[in-house]
């Protein structure tokens, strides 16, 4: 909401809408892929250009985090889109982001080297598993055994709620892994639509970041708009700001609820003036 009430008192339109299967929305999100919510994202636009009580000739998109791989995607499926905002938006495939995102938040908890390079084997073979295995039953006794086997030889069983079993924990994490919106994340490479963006695109993220690393991330993005020959794009990093644009001290998720700043009034700021001085919204 502060997003949007920022852009509004700055006279630029939001339209928001539920999840699907949320609300008055229809569809069942636990079977949805990020490509589902896509195509939900891409008929709110054709609903805006076909409103004949407004003139909706700009229309722009902003999405955090996976919302930012959504906007590329939908950049490509619809002319109508004239700008992306990409807060936070992963730039690396999946597999790699999830990798560098359980490497991040272990190290800055305080977790040793060697503890850190056994839960990625852990990982690294549960992704390769869901990269190959098609069959979902198939899958998930893969995944099921592997970390049944992994489990033996060591714990890696440090986020288990106490109130759960061992065997609990490892079914619910079969569950995720095998699931039609993680077997899509896992295998999903952004620069397959950032390449053929050709609007302009603002994108920003905090140095904090845990989840979608700053560096590695903007990199790749600077490199899949660079490679499509893109020629309007904007790349910020913003000094102290976590994964959801809080200043922040360390950026671990157990500090989100402790910060009292929603959304930092310096983004909020850094993407009105993008989007004025790029004209890509002609503000009255």
């Amino acid at each position: 909401m502060v997003i949007t009430d920022y852009l509004v008192k700055n006279k630029i339109a939001v339209l928001r809408f539920d999840d699907r299967g949320v609300g008055q929305s229809q569809g069942d999100f636990s079977k949805a892929t990020t490509l589902d919510f896509a195509d939900d994202v891409a008929s709110a636009v054709d609903y805006l250009s076909s409103r004949k009580d407004f003139n909706f000739k700009e229309i722009g998109l902003i999405g955090h985090s996976e919302g930012g791989i959504i906007a590329a995607m939908v950049a490509n499926k619809r002319d109508a889109v004239d700008f992306i905002i990409l807060l936070a938006s992963p730039g690396l495939k999946g597999k790699e982001l999830l990798l560098s995102q359980s490497e991040a938040l272990l190290k800055k908890s305080g977790m040793s080297n060697v503890e850190i390079a056994k839960i990625e084997r852990i990982n690294r073979e549960s992704y390769s598993y869901v990269e190959r295995i098609k069959k979902r039953n198939k899958l998930r006794k893969k995944l099921k055994s592997h970390l049944e086997n992994a489990l033996k030889k060591y714990n890696f069983l440090y986020q288990k709620p106490t109130q759960i079993s061992d065997q609990q924990f490892i079914d619910n994490l079969v569950n995720q892994m095998s699931s039609p919106w993680f077997t899509f994340f896992v295998k999903y490479n952004p620069e397959k639509h950032l390449k053929k963006v050709k609007c302009p695109v603002l994108a920003i993220n905090g140095e904090h970041d845990l989840q979608v690393l700053p560096y590695d991330n903007l990199i790749a993005i600077d490199k899949a708009l660079s490679r499509g020959k893109n020629k309007n794009y904007n790349i910020k990093t913003i000094p102290d700001l976590n994964h959801l644009f809080q200043e922040s001290e360390t950026g671990l998720p157990i500090e989100y609820q402790k910060i009292e700043q929603t959304f930092s009034s310096k983004v909020l700021k850094l993407m009105v003036d993008w989007i004025k001085e790029n004209k890509v919204i002609t503000v009255k």
